[in-house]
């Protein structure tokens, strides 16, 4: 099937020389074994393959202070493979990041990629509209300076969809970003950056609950001052939940507050550690869920889309779930049709909490009681809610073959840098 318009990939190859020494879940084969997975179903044929260079230092300074560049520049020349440096630069405990020798310049490559991605698709007349940058490290962690909950963290060291949405802002090709962040993860970094901006809507659909890590995204967490409102957070308190959970949250509350916002630039935080298969989140999204949210949101937002990866630790199931975001952002998958699934018991009450919060804040929310009511006894009808559960289903292998198709998300502090940019 040909797509209805033309998207780029990014891949950064630096990325592969981060590495630890010691094990770790976020290592180069996470990307590696995606590309080589989109290779093999094809679709790099389909995308105009884009470079980037580094982001520059100045790029950094606009969502970064100088001192958690420095920290992070320093700590990356000096660690090397001493382990004794290695525990001294992991401040969040034992496997909250790592730093190696190109820890510094891989971080700054994938924030490179994500920013030529949102320059390529706002360029007026551009043939370019949705691109897709498959890079790590991660970034939705990492925030203004390297105090406690502002620092390089959970493998973050640069926030690459904040840097690309505060350079497109100020050099004036976006007047408003959205970004959609759905890593199972709440990204702690890229709320407190836009905590207290106008110009920046932050949606997160996460994991919460029994200290769950980063323990921030509550759903009451809603901005500050110019930015009260343009904070949503969906955070599910437990495990387990699905396709037809995360659709919901789609329907009922991102799309709505996407279409009131109406952003120049929509960049999606894409963490796949919320797919079916992967022990960091528990939870049980397929690829073709991935998928169906990205068409969904494709079918709603006009704006140009840059689609970042940000976490996803099961390799298998991740390669999947890249081809069907990529699938979808290509135009190659229309059909956002859901099979008959069970809602989870949590689904309904979450919802429902959020919209209440927020409704002050969107109309668009107020304006849909009836609907909300309508879709929850629809679902009601469908079958009967389950059970949280920590067991997680077995990862499916990478196979592009018909088969295999077929089975194929503490309060906030203020924002360091507070906008006064028109909403």
């Amino acid at each position: 099937m040909k797509r209805s318009s033309d998207g780029a990939l990014l891949f950064c190859e630096a990325a592969v020389e981060h590495h630890s020494p010691w094990k770790s879940i976020e290592k180069p084969s996470r990307v590696l074994s995606a590309h080589e997975h989109l290779r093999r179903c094809g679709l790099l044929r389909q995308c105009t393959v884009l470079t980037a260079p580094s982001a520059s230092e100045a790029e950094l300074r606009e969502v970064h202070s100088q001192r958690h560049i420095d920290e992070v520049v320093r700590l990356s020349a000096a660690v090397g493979d001493d382990p004794h440096n290695r525990t001294l630069a992991e401040p969040d405990g034992r496997g909250g990041v790592y730093y190696t020798a190109a820890a510094d310049e891989a971080a700054r490559r994938a924030c490179g990629c994500v920013l030529e991605a949102s320059r390529a698709v706002l360029q007026p007349g551009a043939r370019i509209r949705r691109a897709f940058a498959l890079v790590r490290p991660p970034g939705h962690h990492a925030g203004y300076d390297d105090t406690e909950g502002h620092r390089a963290e959970g493998f973050c060291f640069y926030n690459s969809a904040a840097v690309a949405a505060a350079c497109v802002l100020r050099s004036g090709l976006a007047a408003k970003v959205a970004i959609l962040d759905w890593d199972v993860h709440h990204g702690n970094g890229t709320q407190r950056l836009f905590y207290g901006r106008q110009d920046v809507l932050y949606l997160s659909i996460h994991r919460m609950g029994r200290g769950y890590y980063p323990q921030t995204g509550h759903n009451d967490e809603v901005g500050e001052g110019d930015g009260v409102g343009l904070n949503v957070n969906i955070g599910w308190p437990g495990d387990g939940l699905g396709d037809a959970d995360y659709m919901a949250a789609m329907e009922l509350v991102v799309i709505p507050v996407l279409l009131s916002f109406a952003p120049d630039l929509l960049i999606i935080s894409s963490g796949f550690d919320a797919a079916e298969g992967d022990v960091q989140g528990r939870m049980n999204v397929t690829p073709k869920g991935f998928g169906d949210m990205m068409c969904r949101v494709q079918q709603h937002v006009c704006c140009p889309i840059v689609a970042s990866l940000e976490g996803g630790y099961c390799e298998p199931v991740l390669s999947l779930c890249c081809e069907h975001v990529l699938r979808a952002l290509l135009g190659m998958e229309r059909d956002c049709s859901q099979r008959r699934q069970a809602m989870h018991k949590l689904t309904e009450p979450t919802l429902r909490e959020v919209i209440h919060i927020q409704q002050a804040h969107w109309p668009s929310l107020r304006t849909q009681e009836e609907r909300t009511h309508n879709y929850f006894l629809a679902a009601q009808q469908d079958s009967k809610p389950t059970r949280s559960s920590s067991r997680v289903r077995k990862a499916w292998p990478v196979d592009s073959s018909a088969a295999s198709k077929k089975r194929h998300q503490k309060k906030a502090s203020s924002s360091p840098k507070a906008s006064s940019a028109a909403r």
